[in-house]
């Protein structure tokens, strides 16, 4: 059987296994990681038509070697794969050391159905479901998430330097006000449009012929990404085409997760001090997908699902969110009406207004082929009245800053104020706090308005580590407001210690998990013992 036999007879396996044309890519190119190059594969398929990356890819079907067809797997984190050669079609799982099926074909479709399906092996790719024979570790997604992101962080801390150093302005342009800081930020502005530009061309989305044509016409077709565009300096203009063509250079991003945007964002765009000083720590994705999944988003009527991030850094929480809310939609939707239906549902606001350029460019990224128009606000929330209509869920990491000039206090004790206070009756709440928020003496006053005004019915005690950049314990409040939905029930309370972090990630079970009463006469401390 020849090469060209062999891919033809993986492609119909597929198709018979249930993907359709539209979820199956030829020729799709993954970026294997500096100094790796680009990798044509030959057909990936993906567990939806959008986004097609790597947080939907599910089988990689390439003729190259084992070894680089098990670094493609890896790398777009495809619990299966196929290697195709004159002798056949061998089907691998991913950390196998040996074909699962040999010279797989036809023959084989209805044994597979019961593995490759797309929604079963999306269960697999996350951890829920065990793959055949092998073990897929519970983070598979998650690490080649970390991997890719690793690989492009230091690059983006490259061309920011460069950018930096390239806005040193000369004795005549000189402006007051144009100091380090400023460089910096006008540097990582220009920085993210070009990797909005990058992802944008590198996904099909738009053509152009040369450099600065692609800008002007992901300008046009962005606005809201690209409205700091119009103002810029013809000396900005020259130094992001620069930086399209720098960071262009020998990758591709196509199969890219967005999500890693944000990872990349916190390691390369953030000043380190910025990110000290103001408490800023990236929100795992997998830890916001479960926050999401702990909050009974089904018990609010689908047009009261507002949901309101208030300090939405680079938009990890609006990812999971967008997720939750879409997984509610009805099925005979148009992604239209449900981009639609989203972008009135979500909102977003954060102090610092590149990572709202990021999680602009996420939700963009991650919503395809609609994903314009979110309200993602660069604002000082803590300035700001509460939105009208008043949002019905509110998810939320808020800094993690503390001050202890005179009086020791919390930032998260701000937003969990605000947060309350600006709840619908009968509204959600989710929110991410250092653990000490449990049992400060300076936040003692907001656990008491949070057990009187509130009906907190689930709280997760996770340990040091769980956010890569911060040696602080977390705690997780899962709250109802009181007021619309009744019901004073108990209160469940997990605990997770670092080895099982990953595990309750996946599938939220955590080793030790107990019941408290609930109502306003059991205080929070008391959970912490």
């Amino acid at each position: 059987m020849s090469a060209a036999e062999t891919l033809a007879t993986a492609r119909q396996v597929l198709a018979a296994v249930g993907y359709a044309d539209d979820a199956i890519a030829s020729g799709y190119p993954v970026w294997l990681g500096r100094g790796n190059g680009v990798a044509a594969v030959e057909f990936v398929a993906f567990g939806r038509s959008a986004p097609r990356d790597m947080s939907t890819a599910l089988v990689a079907v390439t003729s190259d070697a084992l070894d680089r067809a098990r670094q493609v797997a890896e790398t777009i984190a495809t619990p299966y794969f196929m290697v195709a050669s004159g002798n056949g079609l061998d089907l691998w799982v991913a950390g196998g050391e040996q074909p699962w099926i040999p010279t797989v074909g036809l023959a084989d479709v209805d044994r597979l159905r019961a593995w490759l399906r797309p929604a079963v092996a999306l269960r697999a790719k996350v951890g829920l479901r065990q793959l055949p024979l092998f073990d897929l570790p519970v983070n598979f997604l998650a690490a080649a998430r970390s991997r890719s992101a690793e690989q492009l962080a230091p690059i983006v801390g490259e061309a920011l330097e460069a950018a930096t150093d390239a806005l040193v302005p000369t004795n005549v342009d000189a402006k007051p006000g144009q100091g380090k800081r400023y460089r910096h930020s006008r540097a990582a502005l220009l920085v993210v449009g070009a990797l909005t530009t990058l992802v944008i061309r590198d996904r099909g989305m738009v053509q152009a012929a040369g450099m600065e044509d692609l800008i002007d016409a992901v300008a046009r077709q962005h606005p809201s990404s690209f409205n700091w565009f119009e103002k810029s300096s013809r000396r900005e203009r020259a130094i992001l085409v620069e930086l399209v063509s720098q960071l262009g250079s020998g990758i591709d991003y196509q199969s890219l997760d967005p999500s890693i945007l944000s990872h990349v964002y916190e390691q390369a765009l953030v000043n380190e001090d910025d990110r000290k000083r103001l408490g800023i720590h990236y929100t795992p994705p997998r830890l916001a997908a479960q926050l999401l999944n702990g909050l009974p988003v089904e018990l609010v009527a689908p047009e009261n699902r507002h949901v309101l991030d208030p300090a939405c850094g680079s938009g990890t929480l609006l990812v999971a969110a967008h997720d939750r809310l879409r997984d509610l939609q009805p099925v005979g939707w148009t992604e239209e009406d449900r981009h639609r239906d989203l972008a009135v549902h979500l909102q977003g606001f954060d102090i610092d207004p590149f990572a709202v350029e990021i999680a602009r460019l996420t939700l963009l990224l991650h919503a395809q082929p609609a994903g314009n128009g979110w309200r993602i606000i660069s604002e000082d929330t803590l300035q700001q009245p509460a939105p009208s209509p008043p949002p019905h869920i509110i998810v939320s990491n808020p800094p993690w800053e503390f001050s202890s000039g005179g009086k020791r206090s919390q930032k998260a004790d701000q937003f969990m104020t605000w947060s309350m206070r600006t709840l619908a009756p009968g509204g959600l709440l989710g929110i991410l706090l250092p653990g000490s928020w449990m049992t400060a003496d300076s936040s003692a006053s907001v656990r008491e308005e949070l057990l009187e005004t509130f009906e907190v019915f689930e709280m997760w005690r996770l340990p040091e580590g769980t956010f890569p950049t911060s040696g602080v314990s977390t705690t997780a409040v899962l709250a109802r407001r009181r007021g619309g939905l009744s019901g004073r029930g108990a209160r469940v309370v997990r605990e997770v210690d670092l080895p099982g972090l990953p595990e309750f990630l996946t599938s939220g079970i955590a080793k030790v998990t107990y019941v408290l009463p609930g109502g306003s006469g059991t205080p929070l401390a008391q959970d912490v013992h």
